[in-house]
């Protein structure tokens, strides 16, 4: 006859290795969960504009601009001077070490730029070096990043719901902010008679102003529009002027949220 008290300890014995395993391979896939989100976050860090300067062997420095980007997981840096742009299309990330490199060919010569560096606190700090088609060292030299802040809060592109208080009376539209090789445009997108191009977007010192010329009724108008960003919405004044005087007025808007199919 079997013990029972012998079967319950069996029992217990059971569960808790079955625990201590389902434990173990939780934590091993936590583990791995985290490794992921922490290359991520490496990733989304580098990402942006970057101010360089490689220090050369005979004491003199180049400055550059770097421009890391991510393409569906994979990084790319674009390295621009003076006369010359090349791009590192081999990235590979190792906690806070960052190395990247590229092929050159130059004079029947082959071999591979690199850029070892430690990044902290938006900064990039290392050596550069020079490899022939060997691997052996040809030239190096010390090498230098800051990571630089964005000339406007990336919050801005989209479409935002735009309401203008015009004597009293609330109307409606749509404020649609995009990218512009100068740095920002707009338009304003009213349902009632269309779309309508501003003029500029400029975002300096935490303020937001759009300039808008358009021909209302055979006389031109011009409008400019300030406001000030806090998290999602944008609040301030708008000033039309025209032939027939200046009417001041406030106006606000709401980030619009993205559709979803």
């Amino acid at each position: 006859m079997k013990n029972p008290i012998i079967n319950v300890y069996r029992f217990v014995a059971t569960v808790t290795l079955l625990s201590f395993l389902s434990g173990g391979l939780c934590a091993e896939d936590n583990s791995d969960a985290k490794t992921t989100n922490s290359k991520k976050r490496q990733k989304t860090r580098l990402v942006g504009n970057w101010k360089a300067t490689a220090g050369l062997p005979n004491g003199e420095s180049r400055d550059l601009t770097l421009s890391i980007k991510n393409n569906k997981g994979k990084l790319t840096v674009i390295s621009k001077g003076e006369t010359r742009e090349s791009t590192f299309d081999r990235v590979t990330l190792d906690g806070n070490k960052v190395r990247f490199e590229r092929d050159y060919e130059r004079d029947g010569n082959t071999g591979t730029i690199r850029v070892d560096a430690v990044y902290k606190q938006r900064k990039l700090k290392g050596t550069w070096s020079l490899l022939d088609s060997t691997g052996t060292e040809i030239s190096a030299g010390d090498y230098s990043a800051e990571k630089q802040k964005p000339p406007y809060p990336p919050i801005l592109i989209g479409n935002w719901n735009m309401v203008v208080d015009f004597q009293g009376q609330e109307i409606d539209y749509t404020l649609r902010i995009s990218k512009s090789k100068q740095g920002l445009a707009g338009k304003i997108i009213s349902p009632r008679s269309g779309e309508r191009d501003l003029k500029s977007v400029e975002f300096k010192d935490g303020k937001l102003t759009m300039k808008e010329t358009r021909e209302y009724e055979g006389a031109e108008v011009s409008s400019i529009f300030t406001a000030a960003l806090k998290q999602r919405k944008l609040s301030g004044s708008a000033s039309l002027n025209s032939s027939q005087g200046t009417i001041e007025s406030s106006w606000s808007a709401e980030k619009a949220a993205k559709k979803t199919n």
